[in-house]
């Protein structure tokens, strides 16, 4: 139990660095979108935040065991960029186009509700029950009535916010995704190899609405800032989501070296246990 413990207890300022960044996010893309259209902004912002992080990974582990590292990802990384970055920051931008921030902010935090729900049909061990299912449902009713039943705006505004929310469970299937193809792999390894294959989906639709006059420098302000948000931000989810699949992990070998101590056969279930898990 104590490695569970002390792998636990570092996230409490990790946790609240990602929300202040989070946060700030959606405030530079709203900013940001009035003078660039979603693929290029994003792009754009994918680019920096790939400068920032690789030399990093480069600094830990080299320049030929950074781009290994990203070559042997495949197509777990490749997909994890797709529906961990490029789909959901797309969706996002468009989305702000027709709401405020503050809105796509709300919407966008049905994530763990839509975890939840996709881990009932390919997470049967993390299914929610009893009041944790009530939870999932009044937090559905929490979201519609703060983000407005009839949001101003109209259409187009409810459309923004339904893009926010498709981006949400985007986002909830990379966080399933990511602990069972990544448990092993360097959180930093994640966070660079998910950042350099979203901008390598986005270069064709960046180029397809790439503007024909030059940016207004508070957008382009606005995108560099949102690049440290996002490095920062991709750098710590990538810690949490690995990290939950090595707690697990380190459960299992507790209890193992905990059935050791215990007759054969009640050591020898817990292992199998675990092995199943």
């Amino acid at each position: 139990m104590l490695p569970v413990t002390s792998l636990m207890r570092g996230y409490v300022v990790m946790l609240g660095i990602l929300a202040a960044s989070w946060g700030a996010s959606y405030l530079f893309i709203k900013v940001a979108v009035e003078d660039l259209e979603p693929a290029p902004m994003m792009c754009l912002r994918l680019v920096l935040a790939f400068a920032a992080l690789f030399p990093v990974l480069v600094y830990a582990s080299g320049f030929r065991g950074a781009v290994s590292g990203i070559r042997e990802t495949g197509r777990g990384g490749a997909l994890l960029g797709l529906i961990n970055m490029a789909v959901p920051f797309t969706l996002i931008a468009w989305g702000e186009k027709h709401v405020d921030s503050g809105v796509a902010a709300i919407a966008n935090s049905t994530v763990p509700i839509f975890v939840a729900l996709l881990a009932i049909r390919f997470r049967p061990s993390e299914r929610v029950r009893g009041m944790r299912l009530f939870g999932v449902v009044l937090g559905l009713v929490g979201v519609g009535v703060l983000t407005g039943l009839n949001p101003d705006g109209g259409w187009w505004a409810i459309a923004g916010t339904l893009a926010v929310v498709l981006a949400s469970l985007s986002y909830a299937a990379a966080n399933l995704y990511a602990p069972a193809r990544f448990s092993d792999t360097s959180p930093l390894l994640v966070s660079a190899t998910t950042t350099f294959w979203a901008t390598v989906i986005l270069i064709p639709f960046a180029l397809l609405q790439w503007p024909d006059h030059m940016p207004s420098w508070k957008a382009l302000g606005s995108v560099a800032a949102g690049a440290q948000c996002s490095s920062s931000r991709r750098w710590r989810r990538s810690c949490r989501r690995t990290q939950a699949g090595r707690i697990r992990s380190a459960e299992c070998r507790a209890a193992e070296w905990r059935g050791s101590s215990a007759p054969r056969r009640a050591g020898s279930a817990l292992t199998d246990a675990c092995r199943s898990r």
